[in-house]
């Protein structure tokens, strides 16, 4: 997938995947949590489900509402600037998982990577892409 900010003068790349039953599951029962020790959730992720170490670290968040079973993980390599725009697409994942494709329904089991980022150099023209 390729996002855009309003602007177009930042671009994000992803890929999105559906998770695993059981690992819905999980999230959903609040076996696996985004305010759960990230060496315990790393763990977990690793053995039971073959993810790699450094995705289970760099989970920015669960969705919708920091608790769905839906998961934004950042997989970008030496981008400038991530850190300063990730509010901001936090925010548009958790918006865009809450309000579904269709018929404004929650979205459920899919995670959403983000591979590759293109920032403006000028924090005035880096507002978050629109998910």
């Amino acid at each position: 997938m390729l996002t855009k900010s309003a602007n177009k003068h930042n671009r994000f790349f992803g890929t999105a995947q559906k998770l695993e039953d059981k690992l819905i599951r999980m999230i959903e029962n609040g076996d696996i949590t985004e305010r759960m020790d990230p060496k315990e959730r790393t763990k977990r992720l690793v053995e039971q489900f073959n993810w790699d170490k450094n995705d289970t670290l760099k989970i920015w968040s669960f969705g919708p509402e920091n608790v769905g079973a839906n998961l934004l993980v950042d997989q970008v390599k030496q981008a400038q600037y991530m850190n300063e725009v990730k509010d901001s697409v936090v925010n548009a994942f958790l918006s865009a998982t809450k309000c579904g494709v269709l018929a404004e329904e929650n979205l459920r089991g899919v995670r959403f990577n983000i591979v590759d980022s293109t920032l403006h150099t000028d924090s005035v023209h880096r507002n978050a892409p629109q998910i």
